[in-house]
């Protein structure tokens, strides 16, 4: 048996509070990654190969006067 109060948890001990916070942080991970596993996709997004990104960032210069 232990002494009397040894089993009583201080809850401004800075080592509890950083425990809580973990164990919360870790219990907020899991319930996004189970939502997320039943996410499916709106749409198929259509990927045109010939246009690059360089190329939508040059127009996108040139549309904001960046490029003449």
């Amino acid at each position: 048996m232990g002494s009397i109060g040894t089993d009583f948890i201080d809850p401004d001990d800075p080592t509890y509070i950083a425990e809580n916070e973990l164990f919360n942080a870790a219990q907020s991970i899991e319930s996004a990654a189970k939502k997320l596993s039943f996410l499916k996709p709106r749409r198929k997004i259509k990927v045109n190969r010939k246009k690059t990104f360089f190329f939508h960032l040059h127009n996108n210069r040139k549309n904001k006067g960046l490029l003449s």
